[in-house]
């Protein structure tokens, strides 16, 4: 497990940065990064297919009401929600705002740019199995429990990590530390179980690319 976790820790940023820079000589940055999401997918599954399958095993043995779990899922999500707007406020009171978000602005604007099924893969399959793996499973679940020190300092890490690559500025930490904090209490939740956090990852990202559609529909209808 130590080996795969490396193995997709280095790849994932290793093909991100290089298979990017090769692709775009022959196509724009949103198809290029499309592609390259793919193959993430592709290298994640290869590599924990049978970890996942295990782990869902797992979770439905002590989870034997998945309508309870939806619920708390949605709770989770309610706190999420209410920590981000708690921390905007916060930040309100010491700088403009008014700046944050750029991520979610480009990502919505290459959203535009491509059709439903990518957005959807994207968003409800790559994201949330590529980047739990990545971002919990490879950096915090290598780790025996004895590991005591290792096993606060990859968690700290973890949510540093995940936090950053999802902020255009350093203000936006606040935006994204909710969701952060809210994946990682889940995955220790469920004893290090990755298929609790790539579920509430992707109840997430639905409602965000259904919100996303809601958008360009309202803003479709308005006059130019």
């Amino acid at each position: 497990m130590v080996k795969k976790s490396a193995i997709l820790f280095l790849g994932y940023f290793g093909i991100m940065i290089v298979g990017s820079s090769l692709l775009m000589q022959f196509t724009d940055i949103v198809y290029a990064s499309f592609i390259v999401s793919m193959i993430l997918l592709v290298l994640a599954l290869f590599l924990f297919k049978d970890h996942l399958m295990a782990e869902w095993h797992r979770f439905r043995a002590d989870t034997p009401s998945l309508l309870r779990f939806s619920g708390k899922l949605f709770g989770y999500y309610l706190l999420m929600l209410l920590l981000r707007i708690a921390g905007i406020w916060l930040l309100d009171l010491f700088m403009d705002t008014s700046t944050l978000g750029q991520n979610q602005e480009i990502l919505n604007d290459a959203a535009e740019n491509m059709n439903v099924l990518a957005n959807v893969l994207l968003l409800t399959i790559y994201a949330p199995i590529v980047e739990e793996l990545v971002f919990r499973q490879a950096i915090i679940g290598p780790w025996a429990k004895d590991k005591r020190v290792m096993i606060i300092v990859s968690t700290i890490f973890s949510m540093f990590l995940f936090t950053y690559m999802h902020s255009f500025q350093w203000a936006d930490f606040v935006l994204y530390l909710p969701i952060t904090v809210v994946l990682t209490q889940i995955y220790w939740e469920y004893d290090r179980n990755i298929v609790p956090s790539i579920l509430f990852h992707f109840l997430n990202n639905a409602i965000a690319l259904a919100m996303m559609y809601v958008l360009f529909a309202v803003e479709s209808q308005l006059p130019v």
